[in-house]
Parts: C-alpha cells; sequence; structure tokens
C-alpha cells in the first residue's frame, strides 16, 4: 500500500488538529507544512515535527512527491488556495466553507470535476458513529416517517462586546458568520442524517453587539477573554453580520425544520443538538456527548445508546472505532472523516457519487444554503435554496 504523503496549508489551531488526526491513520505521513507567517510555520514545523516548511504554499504545491493537501486557511483564501491546489493536480481536503460565495464554489466544483482530482470538505460532525447511526435508522425506514428535524448550535466564545475575531470582517470571513460558521455545520448534519435537502428557508439573522471593541493584540479564536476593558483596546468596529439567527427550512419532501443559531448564548461551548421526531420513535444527538444516542417512545421506555459495536447498526459499526465504555467524540470524527477521504482515493472511488464525507458538490450547497438565509433575513420572506 502505497504511503499517501500530506501537506497542510495554515499553522493555526485548524492545522493543527488536521495534522494530529492525520498521524493516526495508518499509511500516511504529514511531510510539509505552509504558513504565509514564516516565523509561524518554523514553529509550528518544529512543535509538530514536519520536516517541510514553507512560507510560500505554491512552493509545497511545486513538489511532485505530495498527493493531498488540506486546506486550514481563513476562509476568504480557500477559492484561490484550492484553485491552485486543484490546477497542481493534488487531492485536495478543505475546511468549511468552501469558499465565501457561490460563484466561488461554483468555479470549484466545476475546475475539480474537469482536474478529476479527490475533494472533501471538512464536515466532521457527520462522522461521529451516533450521527451514522441515525442516518442508518432513517435509510432502513425503522424510524418511520419523519414529522420534523429541529435543533441548535449554541456558544458562548462571542458573547462580550470586547470579543473580536477575524470572521467579524467580511472581506476574510464573507458575508455571514454565525451561520456560515456554525449553522453550517447543522445544516449538513441534517441533510446527511434524513438524505433530504432543504428546499427552502426563513430566516431572521441578529446581530447583538452592532459595535464591537477591536483589541492590539491578536484575538485567536476561543481565546480566553473575560470581557473586561484594559488598556489594550484600540477601536470600534462596526459589524455587519450576524451573532445568532432563527431559522425555519422546508426540506424538499415537504417536512419542516428549525434551527436555532447563537455565538453569545453564555454557558454553551459547542453545543450542538439535531433532534428527528418520527413516526415510530424520536431521536437526538448531542454533540457534547457524542457517542450517546436518545431515542424516545409513545408506549415503551426512552432508551439511551452507547457508542460500541454492539449496539450499533450497517454501516455504523466501523464509526465505532473504541470498545464500549471508550468515548468517541471530536478527535475521532475528524479522523473518521479524512480516513473516509484517503480510502476513497486508495479505492478509486471518490467519483462514484456515494462518499460518506463531504464533497465539494455538498459544499456548495451549504453556501448556497447560506445566501439563502441572508437573503431571507433581507427580505423578511421565504427564499428557495438555489440548488445545482
Amino acid at each position: 500500500m502505497k504511503t499517501l504523503r500530506v501537506g497542510i496549508i495554515g499553522a493555526g489551531f485548524t492545522g493543527q488538529q488536521h495534522a494530529e488526526a492525520i498521524r493516526r491513520i495508518p499509511g500516511t505521513d504529514v511531510v510539509a507544512l505552509s504558513d504565509c507567517n514564516a516565523k509561524i510555520a518554523i514553529s509550528k514545523c518544529e512543535q509538530l515535527y514536519i520536516k517541510d516548511c514553507y512560507s510560500d504554499y505554491k512552493e509545497m504545491l511545486s513538489q511532485p512527491d505530495i498527493d493531498v493537501i488540506h486546506n486550514c486557511t481563513p476562509n476568504n483564501m480557500h477559492h484561490p488556495i484550492n484553485k491552485n491546489i486543484i490546477r497542481s493536480k493534488k487531492h485536495v481536503f478543505c475546511e468549511k466553507p468552501l469558499a465565501v460565495s457561490t460563484q466561488e464554489t461554483s468555479e470549484l466544483l466545476s475546475l475539480a470535476t474537469q482536474t478529476g482530482v479527490a475533494h472533501g470538505v471538512n464536515f466532521n460532525y457527520r462522522q461521529n458513529s451516533m450521527v451514522q447511526e441515525m442516518r442508518q435508522r432513517v435509510n432502513s425506514g425503522d424510524t418511520g416517517r419523519i414529522f420534523m428535524i429541529h435543533g441548535h448550535y449554541l456558544q458562548d466564545w462571542l458573547l462580550y462586546d470586547t470579543d473580536y475575531d477575524w470572521r467579524m470582517d467580511p472581506v476574510i470571513g464573507g458575508p455571514s458568520r454565525a451561520v456560515a460558521d456554525i449553522g453550517s455545520h447543522w445544516f449538513d448534519l441534517a441533510q446527511f442524517v434524513t438524505g433530504k435537502r432543504i428546499q427552502s428557508v426563513y430566516a431572521n439573522l441578529m446581530t447583538m453587539h452592532p459595535v464591537r471593541k477591536h483589541r492590539s493584540s491578536k484575538n485567536e479564536t476561543f481565546s480566553a477573554n473575560t470581557g473586561e476593558l484594559d488598556e489594550e483596546l484600540m477601536n470600534e468596529v462596526k459589524i455587519a453580520s450576524e451573532d445568532a439567527a432563527f431559522i425555519t427550512m422546508k426540506f424538499e419532501d415537504g417536512t419542516p425544520g428549525l434551527l436555532v443559531v447563537s455565538q453569545v448564548s453564555a454557558g454553551r461551548k459547542n453545543d450542538i443538538s439535531i433532534n428527528i421526531d418520527s413516526s415510530e420513535y424520536s431521536m437526538e444527538w448531542q454533540q457534547e456527548r457524542p457517542d450517546v444516542l436518545f431515542t424516545g417512545h409513545r408506549n415503551k421506555p426512552n432508551q439511551v445508546f452507547c457508542s460500541s459495536p454492539q449496539s450499533l447498526t450497517g454501516d455504523a459499526k466501523r464509526y465505532a472505532t473504541l470498545p464500549a465504555g471508550h468515548p468517541v467524540a471530536w478527535h475521532d470524527a475528524l479522523r473518521n472523516g479524512i480516513n473516509e477521504f484517503y480510502q476513497s482515493i486508495r479505492n478509486n472511488t471518490y467519483s462514484s457519487g456515494t462518499q460518506n464525507y463531504a464533497t465539494f458538490k455538498d459544499g456548495h450547497r451549504i453556501v448556497a444554503l447560506t445566501e439563502a438565509c441572508v437573503e431571507s433575513s433581507k427580505r423578511n420572506q421565504w427564499v428557495t435554496v438555489a440548488h445545482l
């Protein structure tokens, strides 16, 4: 079996997590890391024991022995970097969002399809074993007719008006923030579990802090900030993107859905919940209890399943990578998704259209959903999602 040689672009939090996940997959070798900040690139390469270091990612792309590139850069860099990765004829695995507009994502999808490279987008929550179990039960018909789909994605890392991050700059983060950043994950979960596309949305996007205070020192994502004022505060910045959203939706078969998104909900760190209410029973999965699936019943006791090969069904069994009693969580889901992508490369099945990981096609649809939410909120009416 050929060892897949991997390069990573972006040395921040996400790039480091990708490096650690890749190294848990047999037959892989993280051989190169690139970051536009040369000092950071050198430091991270030393810290992560990565041999080749680049401040210009194009130098990395010119290396013929690298098979796969992971794009872990800020949102506005996804489109140009992905284009260059594809043109170098290397397989590409990109952090979400695929790009900041459907014009960009459509171009990337077309280029990747024409070039024939494998392409994936990191919607890693679908790679949790219990999410796979939910999908398996829906596909088998065990749940009966789905009545409704609802849930939330709540965080508090932008609670204070002194919290600031590059995602708030529309030039870097794009026109949407909370919906694009975390609501997109829930959209992917809902569509993946049910096999139904979201057809239309009615969204109310809300900005709780129309002005935020930007510190002179760099605030990293999820950095500890008490919200207290200090001498570092430099200037006030007007905020156009949303802190939270209420989104009503209709799936392609008419099934209704409801989502609450917030990055200003105190005490909620990374609280994703998806609920499927069906004619036979209901299901709930919470990301902060990732190896647990709740099923609710009318005429018999409710049930709680823990992740293990013995309790899962069908294809979901292979996502339970540890024995019962050993929780599988965020790192495992990230590893699972990357492994699925790599296996499709090894087996030459990445063009089959049946991948369990999110492709550029999925990434394009999620950006179309985000755009529809922004448009709906502006127009205060239902908006149909522009699908392929």
